[in-house]
């Protein structure tokens, strides 16, 4: 798992590229985590990338959502391959957090 941080018109973008799984999610998370607790409010995953997404991945985005939320941020994600977005609609997760269709979208919505 490559993951690349930037920030984009006050918005935290993860661009994770490969397998985000049991194996790779623990450091994703620790830098999520770690953003939110220096004070990003408004967080994008960018899915581009990603060939696989596990539900310990699931976990950590729920997770995060709950950390940013009471501070009023947002966080979504964006640009998911059909396999990952079937993912996220099967285990209802879509319903739950925004999923943009691009990074251009979500940064303006977010």
């Amino acid at each position: 798992m490559k993951i690349e941080l930037v920030n984009q018109d006050d918005v935290t973008v993860f661009r994770l590229v490969g397998h985000l799984d049991s194996n790779s999610t623990p450091d994703f998370e620790a830098q999520l985590f770690r953003v939110i607790d220096e004070g990003s409010r408004r967080i994008l995953i960018d899915l581009l990338d990603v060939d696989f997404l596990g539900s310990v991945a699931l976990r950590t985005f729920l997770l995060a959502v709950r950390k940013v939320a009471p501070a009023g941020g947002a966080m979504g994600l964006c640009a998911p391959n059909e396999a990952v977005r079937e993912t996220l609609d099967a285990s209802g997760f879509s319903k739950l957090v925004r999923v943009f269709d691009s990074r251009e979208e979500g940064v303006a919505h977010l």
